[in-house]
This record gives structure tokens, C-alpha cells and sequence, in this order.
């Protein structure tokens, strides 16, 4: 669209050096390329650099080929008034350019350091927030989609911590936030939701394959190497059916609670009553 964008523009310097062509009168081509600069100007603040300077030198080699057929009556003076500018405003779009792309990285990296957990690498509770109506923190997706969440917890996690210690256990953790970014969708959110606890929210996902990812995660969890001990997780799974976002995670804390006094390490599905 850039490239088309500044097309645009020298179509409407060509325009208008064929209609200087036609005037008798040509004392405002001078005047003429000042809003040609002017229109560079606009341009260039929704283009990179590397755009406007290509632009500006092909301006110049616009008015050069004019000249050809419209004899500016004083092209030097074209010249000395288009090259100093051409210079001012490459040089300020160059500098607009790493101001703006210098705030625009530092933003992202604040926001993504506001929605991660900086253990782990997957997002936090933030993330929830970000997806959710304020108002109403009910979840922002289309009427009709099918949502599920996965609210898991590592079997016995304080023992690990008593007898590995707090490293080993922040060791577990991070591998299994990387495993279940693994096994979850692309566009699945995993969240540490506290402590030794995980949440993984799935658009367009139903409870029945939700519940067969799950059995899928509790499988590779039990049988995988996080380079401490062998650890097993409780799953609680739950549809969410509108409303507070809160509520579902209660449904799925209450499943999950479930899991853990049938035995632990399996998947239960929330059902009301």
C-alpha cells in the first residue's frame, strides 16, 4: 500500500507538470512544488524512511524530466529551493521515524510485560482482564462461541518445594508452562493463575475435545522430564456460558478440587448439581 501510496502522489505531480506544460504562464511551478513537498510531508508520516527518501529523489527526478518538455523558466532556482528542502524533510522524517519507533518498542515491551508472568514466559491474570468487558468482565468473544477452561494444579507441589527447594520448584513450574503451551492451540491463552496453578482458556472449543486436550496435557505432564522429579496434575474443566469470567473459574476450581480428593493426578468435568 506504501509504494502505491506515493505512486498516487507522482501521478498528481505528473498531472500537474503536463498542465504546466499546457499553461502559457508558468510562474507558479515554483509554487506548485512547494505543495508537492508539503503532500511528501503528510505522506511521510505513514511511511517508513526508506519510502521518502526514495520519493523525494524521485520528485527531483521528476522535475529534471519536465524541464525536458515544459523549459522551466528558471530551473536552477527549482533546484535551489527543492534540494534543501527535500534534505529538511528527509532529515525529519528520518528522526520522526526512531522517535516513534523507539516509544512504539518500549510501549510493546511494557505491555508485554504487564500481561506476562516473569517466571514462567506464559501470560498472567492480566491477560483475563484484557479479554473481558469491564464493566461486566464477561468475556469478549462472538454470541454463540463455544468456551471452555482448564484450571490445573501440581499434585503435592509444597512437598517438591520442601525437598528440592524453591529453585527446583520454580524449575517445574517453567516447564510446565512450556509444556502446555506445546500442547494447547495456537489460539488458546495459557495463564499462571497463582502459585503452582494454570489456566487455559479455549475459544471455540467445546468441553468434550477440551476434556480430551486435558487428559492429553495430564499424560505428558505424568510421563515427562522437567529435570527435578516426576510431578502429576489435577485438571478441572468448565464451559463458560457468559457472564462474569469469575464464575467459570469457580466451576473449574471446583472440578479441579474434585480431581484431587478422587486421587489427584486426573480430569474432571464440572457438572452442575
Amino acid at each position: 500500500m506504501v509504494p502505491a501510496y506515493y505512486l498516487l502522489i507522482h501521478f498528481i505531480i505528473w498531472f500537474t507538470d503536463w498542465s504546466t506544460y499546457l499553461l502559457p504562464d508558468r510562474q507558479h511551478a515554483i509554487s506548485g512544488m512547494i505543495i508537492m513537498n508539503l503532500i511528501f510531508v503528510c505522506a511521510g508520516f505513514a511511511a517508513p524512511f526508506r519510502y521518502s527518501l526514495i520519493a523525494h529523489v524521485l520528485l527531483l527526478v521528476d522535475i529534471w524530466i519536465a524541464n525536458l518538455f515544459i523549459h522551466y523558466d528558471n530551473l536552477q532556482m527549482m533546484y535551489m529551493f527543492n534540494v534543501p528542502c527535500v534534505f529538511a524533510v528527509c532529515v525529519m522524517h528520518y528522526l520522526m521515524q526512531n522517535v516513534y519507533l523507539e516509544q512504539y518498542v518500549t510501549k510493546e515491551k511494557m505491555q508485554r510485560m504487564v500481561m506476562l508472568d516473569q517466571l514462567t514466559g506464559v501470560d498472567n491474570r492480566n491477560r483475563l482482564k484484557e479479554l473481558c468487558i469491564p464493566s461486566t468482565s464477561e468475556l469478549n468473544f462472538p454470541s454463540g462461541l463455544k468456551v471452555s477452561v482448564l484450571l490445573m494444579d501440581i499434585d503435592y507441589f509444597k512437598t517438591v518445594n520442601d525437598k528440592y527447594g524453591h529453585e527446583s520448584g520454580d524449575k517445574v513450574l517453567a516447564h510446565l508452562a512450556q509444556l502446555l503451551k506445546s500442547l494447547v492451540r495456537s489460539t488458546d491463552y495459557v495463564i499462571r493463575w497463582g502459585g503452582e496453578e494454570f489456566l487455559v482458556l479455549m475459544p471455540d472449543c467445546g468441553t468434550n475435545p477440551a476434556v480430551g486436550i486435558a487428559e492429553k496435557i495430564r499424560e505428558k505432564v505424568e510421563s515427562s522430564d522437567n529435570g527435578v522429579c516426576k510431578v502429576t496434575i489435577s485438571i478441572g474443566v468448565a464451559a463458560y456460558e457468559g457472564g462474569d469470567y469469575h464464575e467459570v473459574i469457580k466451576k473449574a476450581d471446583e472440578a479441579m478440587y474434585q480431581a484431587k480428593e478422587n486421587g489427584r493426578n486426573q480430569v474432571v468435568l464440572f457438572k452442575e448439581g
